[in-house]
């Protein structure tokens, strides 16, 4: 069915994807015109990567040692 994500996009109000495979292929389905909803790209967040350096370092610390 070609136009399943036509439909299933409508009740959507975006996306968000974490991979950079996944944004990278967002980033050519825009300039595509191909992308039918906001998309936000959730790795570049400062959020995200302030919340991974305290708790990914501290947790992944031991297994280093």
């Amino acid at each position: 069915d070609n136009k399943r994500w036509h439909r299933t996009v409508s009740e959507l109000k975006g996306i968000s994807e974490e991979t950079t495979t996944g944004v990278h292929r967002l980033y050519q389905m825009m300039e595509r015109g191909e992308l039918l909803v906001p998309a936000i790209n959730v790795n570049d967040s400062v959020t995200k990567s302030k919340f991974d350096n305290l708790y990914g370092c501290r947790e992944s610390l031991a297994d280093g040692i």
